[in-house]
């Protein structure tokens, strides 16, 4: 079975439906606003969750737009959280183009979740969206206790940070 067989069955057991490709030679507008279309409309139907809020969070350019999903089972706070960074290779993707995939993931998980709406390209150039993301964690890290989400990391948190920290120090 080639992996175009096993996407084509998976999408038919999800009743996804058929995704075409994105027209790269469109202005960066037109292509945003075909991305969110097909990122939506793959599954129209949200889950409950307890609460959904938009907030901000502190960025290195100024405030970065985050949205918080709190799913039904997430119990009493602080628990543990994901800090969600969207696809679309940095130059594609919104808060609400991944806002499907972020309610499926925290009432998957039952967990919180904490959506960061980063700076894109060709607007800013890199490593722009970086900063970003590594503001977002600090600010995690530090202020999570406030939206719910122990800042005392998970084990994963933990190696993440483990792996990555050599990086960021390098940077600063």
């Amino acid at each position: 079975m080639t992996f175009d067989d096993a996407f084509r069955s998976f999408r038919e057991k999800l009743h996804l439906p058929e995704m075409q490709p994105l027209d790269l030679r469109l202005p960066i507008e037109r292509l945003r606003q075909q991305f969110f279309r097909m990122d939506y409309s793959a599954e129209p139907d949200a889950p409950e969750l307890a609460d959904v809020r938009i907030l901000t969070v502190p960025g290195p350019a100024g405030p970065l737009k985050a949205r918080l999903y709190v799913p039904l089972g997430a119990g009493v706070p602080p628990g543990p959280g994901i800090l969600f960074f969207h696809g679309g290779g940095f130059v594609l993707g919104d808060l609400d183009s991944h806002d499907m995939i972020c309610r499926r993931l925290a009432e998957g998980s039952r967990c919180r979740v904490l959506a960061i709406d980063y700076r894109l390209a060709p607007e800013t150039r890199f490593p722009c969206a970086h900063e970003d993301a590594l503001a977002a964690w600090g600010w995690l890290s530090e202020q999570g206790g406030k939206i719910g989400i122990d800042p005392g990391g998970s084990p994963l948190q933990e190696t993440a940070q483990e792996e990555t920290s050599p990086l960021f120090s390098a940077r600063r």
